[in-house]
């Protein structure tokens, strides 16, 4: 259980997991809850942890494409 002042935060693993805190902050802010400069801080981590997932992401499924590209034979090749 959180202590009192604070909260639960989601997994931030995944894109869905930032856009929901990012909501999360955002709504606190705008209710009062929370001091916009900190959310401008919550919102500019939660956008760099963004960027890291998307280039993860791309750099998976791009050592996925090379390893099938590796195992296709080149077609310009003759047998």
């Amino acid at each position: 259980m959180a202590a009192k002042g604070t909260r639960t935060i989601g997994r931030l693993d995944s894109v869905a997991g930032i856009r929901r805190e990012l909501a999360r902050v955002y709504t606190e802010a705008r209710r009062g809850e929370l001091d916009t400069n900190e959310a401008s801080k919550l919102g500019n981590l939660l956008a760099v942890l963004h960027r890291i997932i998307e280039g993860s992401a791309l750099e998976d499924r791009l050592a996925r494409l090379e390893e099938a590209a590796d195992r296709e034979p080149e077609p310009w090749k003759v047998k």
